[in-house]
């Protein structure tokens, strides 16, 4: 007789199932995924709307002192009046911009006369003048680059002679629209 296979058929059960390992049941919920959507627009705000706006301020800041614009007139300050051998020698103290001198003119009075305004001589040249029915040399000594500014000086000479004695002499510098720029008023 045939003996019974020592091992069973495929396909047949050898036994009963392994058992499987008990889980106990997830205590929560995963939390949902976070949105990102808010903090990426805030980025976005800051990063195109906000930098640009705070870059250009601080640029007009640091260029702002720089600029003289049309209209703007700049200021302009005599230093001290010299008298020697009988000529005014007249400095500028202070500058906020080196000034074209073709955008300037200047009047000289004496005795409060009303002279015709004229424009500045040539650097380092002179020009006459005539007001209260006396000739005047007017001298503009450039320190810098043919331009108005600081330590630039003007002369006022008599043409040939001392300035006139117990006479009241007011120099002043104007812009084109007639404004004073600066003036200084010195007796002799």
């Amino acid at each position: 007789m045939a003996q019974p296979p020592s091992t069973p058929p495929p396909g047949s059960p050898a036994g009963p199932p392994p058992p499987y390992p008990y889980y106990p049941p997830y205590p929560y919920y995963p939390p949902p995924k976070r949105d990102n959507l808010p903090l990426i627009l805030v980025i976005v705000v800051i990063a195109i709307v906000i930098i640009p706006i705070v870059v250009a301020a601080a640029l007009y800041v640091m260029v702002s002192g720089l600029l003289i614009g049309p209209g703007t007139q700049p200021v302009i300050a005599f230093g001290p009046v010299d008298e020697s051998a009988g000529n005014a020698t007249i400095s500028i103290g202070y500058s906020s911009a080196l000034v074209n001198p073709f955008s300037l003119l200047f009047l000289l009075q004496a005795n409060y006369s009303y002279p015709q305004a004229s424009g500045l001589p040539p650097p380092d040249g002179s020009v006459l003048v005539e007001t209260y029915g006396q000739t005047f040399r007017v001298y503009w000594l450039d320190e810098d680059r043919a331009l108005v500014g600081t330590g630039d000086t003007f002369r006022v000479a008599g043409d040939g002679s001392p300035l006139p004695r117990a006479t009241i002499f007011t120099f002043t510098l104007q812009s084109p629209s007639r404004a004073n720029l600066a003036a200084v008023e010195r007796s002799t």
